[in-house]
């Protein structure tokens, strides 16, 4: 399965692309429908990393419980602060610089409904089996990254390459002075902490050889950190320890996201989204 991501812009510039095909390329808002239309046609079918949230209220066809249109569980996993204070185990609360917004406030949600019908909100949304591209995971929640290659649609995945980064990045000796504070994670305005997070994931990811040597700004960026999750979930790449090192973390329920599996966050995320009090 051929592995497409996308950081979508709503205005400006476009929407930014990478594939190993073709590498980086700029789709304007008005030309991204038929961009995805021939995507979603291609064989065998495209992985699309999307950069942008999919999912929204807990049930669609019975939205309007608490929160439904404003926050996800997930969203509120990495921006939680009292949560953590509580427990033994380190926490996961995205950094100043790592911005998780609640989806609502998301623009480019507005371009992913246009072109791919998702998030979906209500019952007068199109069903999901009627949507050009198939969301992971599907309704019976985990889904491996080797088994994409049995789904003979094409698929989408939710990515949030900021987080990833982060993640990829903070626990390497060469990031123990960026601890959070003021602007120690700014990467999108931050051009040499951009370059040397690049360096560091471009080392470790295992893909180096086939990836640009650095992206020119930060969509080119996040497109290809959303490329490398996708390629090596698919691949089913795993550590020495037999953990697989991208996981499909969440659910349709509480939002989900392509993220490195560190030490933790499986059972931070379950241990959260089980807590009805956090």
């Amino acid at each position: 399965m051929r592995v497409v991501a996308i950081d979508p812009a709503t205005a400006g510039k476009g929407s930014t692309m990478y594939s190993a095909e073709t590498g980086f390329d700029q789709i304007s808002a008005k030309d991204m429908r038929c961009r995805i239309a021939r995507i979603a046609l291609e064989k065998p079918p495209v992985l699309l990393c999307w950069d942008s949230p999919l999912t929204g209220p807990r049930d669609p066809e019975d939205a309007g419980h608490p929160r439904d249109f404003t926050v996800r569980r997930l969203d509120s996993f990495f921006r939680q602060e009292k949560f953590w204070r509580t427990r033994d185990r380190d926490g996961f609360q995205a950094p100043p610089g790592i911005s998780v917004q609640p989806y609502a406030q998301c623009s480019h949600w507005t371009i992913s409904r246009s072109v791919l019908g998702m998030p979906r909100l209500g019952p007068f949304d199109a069903a999901y089996h009627c949507l050009p591209f198939h969301l992971l995971p599907d309704r019976k929640g985990e889904f491996p990254g080797p088994e994409v290659e049995r789904v003979e649609r094409p698929c989408v995945v939710e990515i949030h390459p900021g987080v990833a980064a982060w993640l990829w990045c903070k626990d390497l000796k060469e990031f123990e002075s960026e601890d959070g504070n003021g602007d120690g994670w700014e990467y999108k305005k931050n051009d040499g902490l951009r370059a040397k997070m690049w360096r560091a994931i471009r080392r470790e990811c295992g893909i180096g050889e086939s990836l640009p040597e650095e992206p020119c700004n930060d969509d080119q960026f996040d497109a290809v950190i959303g490329y490398i999750l996708g390629v090596k979930w698919v691949r089913g790449d795993r550590r020495d320890s037999g953990e697989e090192e991208v996981v499909l973390l969440g659910d349709r329920k509480n939002g989900s996201m392509l993220l490195p599996r560190m030490a933790g966050l499986c059972e931070a995320w379950e241990e959260f989204r089980d807590d009805g009090s956090a």
